[in-house]
This record gives structure tokens, C-alpha cells and sequence, in this order.
């Protein structure tokens, strides 16, 4: 949606699972939905088995910032 491909991603989901267009719209709904549902909580990011392996990961902004990075 925020490039202005929703359409071209919409065919797309129908083609690959075979949902008519008004399925794919309920299941882009619901995903929303659950998605507006979990952006309430403010979650804590454990890297700790990354770094456990090896991997060198620039630490995240602290929850209470991640927030004011949206659009």
C-alpha cells in the first residue's frame, strides 16, 4: 500500500493460494487487524542468540522509541 502496489500484491496473493479477490480482501483485512492488535504492545527484542553466534547486530532503539520511528 505504501508504494502503491497493493493491487499487484492482491492478484499476486490470489494466483499463489488460488483465494477469490474477496477472500484475499478478508484475509488482507484480518492480517491488519491482528497486526493493529500486536502494535499496541511494546516489545522487547532479545538479539542474545545472534550474538551467541557470532553475529555482530547494532542494537536496536529502546521500545519506547521504535514508536516514533514510524511513518
Amino acid at each position: 500500500m505504501l508504494r502503491g502496489r497493493d493491487s499487484e500484491a492482491l492478484d499476486h496473493l490470489c494466483q499463489v493460494t488460488g483465494l477469490t479477490e474477496a477472500q484475499a480482501h478478508e484475509h488482507v483485512d484480518a492480517a491488519f487487524e491482528l497486526w493493529t492488535q500486536r502494535s499496541t504492545t511494546t516489545w522487547a527484542l532479545d538479539l542474545s542468540i545472534l550474538a551467541a553466534a557470532g553475529i555482530t547486530v547494532a542494537p536496536p532503539p529502546p521500545p519506547s522509541e521504535r514508536s516514533k520511528s514510524r511513518p
